[in-house]
């Protein structure tokens, strides 16, 4: 299984020992538009369960990215639950059908 860790540093010395650990999370806080039809899932990861399908435009809240198996993928909320979305599939400039 893959574990998804984000932690929060006040000292650099301190986000150091993180990284080093490697833990390759970023936070963003920002919206992300489906640039088609993309698949929602519970992890990051291609195997996965599927929890839902975004459409062309649909707009999300993305938390951050991480890392898995070779690809970004963008973790979103959606109705309080968090879910996963490949970046490739996204945009941070707002896009519609």
């Amino acid at each position: 299984g893959i574990r998804c860790n984000v932690f929060y540093a006040d000292e650099p010395e301190e986000a150091k020992k993180y990284l080093d650990m490697g833990i390759d999370t970023v936070l963003t806080n920002d919206y992300v538009w489906a640039t088609g039809n993309v698949t929602i899932r519970t992890a990051p990861s291609l195997d996965s369960t599927v929890f839902d399908y975004a459409s062309t435009g649909d707009k999300f809240f993305r938390i951050g990215t991480v890392e898995a198996e070779e690809v970004i993928w963008a973790k979103v909320e959606i109705e309080g639950q968090y879910y996963y979305i490949s970046m490739k599939y996204l945009s941070t400039v707002e896009f519609s059908a």
